[in-house]
């Protein structure tokens, strides 16, 4: 029996296809292979700024209208991946990533030794072997016997390439171990927002014959956000040189696959709030997180409709989290203005994971409520990202899983 032909009046979603180039100059295709992207949504579309002149109108009609603005974007909504969006974050923060940090024992050359029951220190016998960790930095080590030891750490303080002091995540207090041969595993890449400037060439597939392409994309915006019962999720929004239809795909060769890196759930995937690698002691029921580079725009002159260049803005960082009431810890933090690196860890059920801190943050407005009968207080706490001393807003720790 032959398929039924003809039952669709037009394209359907689920055949969109999403990928894009990052660009070597500003609003030109490159030849190279286009990388697929996975979103939720998205609100791709040109649009048209349109002016009259402001003559009077003596025989009561509008003066004819004429395009003085071509410009392009949306919004591309994600739900949170290990490895997806890791281009499209580094444009949004403009910086590149470090270097993946692989560091593997060897002949039992690595040791975690006690100091107390959230710290050790992490120490080696070869020489430089932890040149490329710096403080600030989480980390991840992994290969231990002790359980307690395999964990999220943040250096706290370096005194040498041998030498760390490290801050565990969890509790469970670290145990004095040396494994054997090569055992132990530190695993680290990071990367703290700078003034790079990263564009995008985006295109959009309908059919094998029918494409919207999108030259010029600077990521002005991007948010994340869970909740109880919901799986990370949040959006990146875009400004777009113009909007170009096409017959046929950019890409040289065929469009690189998506990882397939599983969606953050907020249940086992969620590992929490921390302050300056302490935890915040509070049960979430939501978070947020934005960062915009406001001010971004482009840049019209006379003589064209489409914009000759991009304002690139200047990044802020802020968001908010709600948590179930049940001391003054927090609201402390408040009123005392108490400002410190505020980091939010989530994994995958492959443990693979994202730190993703705001360098140095305050808590600018604590709302502490009863909304009803027989019902939690629950506290809104909205906070601010400001500048490190030593430079830098936001970081992103990477860390995979083995």
């Amino acid at each position: 029996m032959a398929a039924t032909s003809g039952y669709q009046a037009g394209i359907e979603t689920n055949v969109v296809e999403l990928s894009y180039l990052a660009e070597s100059t500003w609003g030109s295709l490159d030849s190279d292979q286009f990388q697929a992207i996975r979103f939720t949504s998205e609100s791709l579309k040109r649009t048209k700024t349109r002016q009259r002149p402001g003559e009077v109108p003596v025989n009561r009609e509008a003066p004819a209208a004429v395009t003085t603005q071509i410009a392009a974007g949306g919004s591309v909504g994600f739900s949170l991946s290990y490895g997806t969006f890791d281009d499209w974050l580094a444009g949004l923060i403009g910086a590149d990533w470090g270097s993946s940090q692989t560091i593997n024992g060897s002949s039992g050359d690595i040791t975690l030794t006690n100091l107390s029951s959230t710290t050790a220190t992490l120490s080696s016998t070869t020489s430089g072997k932890f040149t490329n960790l710096t403080v600030g930095m989480w980390i991840r080590i992994l290969g231990f016997t002790n359980s307690a030891n395999n964990d999220f750490w943040l250096v706290t303080a370096k005194a040498s390439a041998v030498s760390l002091t490290v801050r565990k995540a969890t509790s469970g207090a670290p145990v004095t171990e040396t494994p054997s041969g090569a055992a132990a595993k530190v695993r680290a890449q990071t990367i703290v927002n700078s003034t790079l400037f990263k564009s995008f060439y985006l295109q959009k597939k309908f059919s094998s014959s029918l494409w919207l392409r999108y030259p010029g994309c600077y990521i002005t915006r991007g948010t994340l956000q869970g909740s109880v019962g919901a799986f990370l999720s949040g959006s990146f929004d875009i400004f777009a040189k113009d909007e170009e239809k096409a017959t046929s795909d950019a890409s040289t060769g065929s469009i690189l696959a998506a990882p397939t890196g599983r969606v953050h759930d907020p249940v086992s995937g969620w590992r929490g709030c921390y302050f300056a690698g302490v935890t915040s002691g509070a049960t979430l029921t939501e978070f947020s997180l934005t960062f915009e580079n406001t001010a971004a725009n482009g840049e019209f002159g006379m003589g064209s409709e489409s914009a000759a260049g991009v304002m690139p803005g200047y990044l802020m960082a802020s968001g908010s989290f709600s948590a179930y009431f049940k001391d003054s810890t927090l609201y402390d933090r408040f009123t005392a203005d108490t400002a410190a690196a505020t980091s939010f860890i989530s994994q995958d059920a492959d443990n693979q994971a994202y730190v993703i801190t705001l360098l140095n943050a305050n808590i600018v407005n604590a709302e502490i409520t009863a909304g009803g009968p027989n019902s939690a207080v629950i506290a809104k706490y909205t906070f601010e990202g400001n500048p490190a001393s030593t430079g830098g807003t936001v970081q992103i720790d990477k860390l995979p899983a083995s």
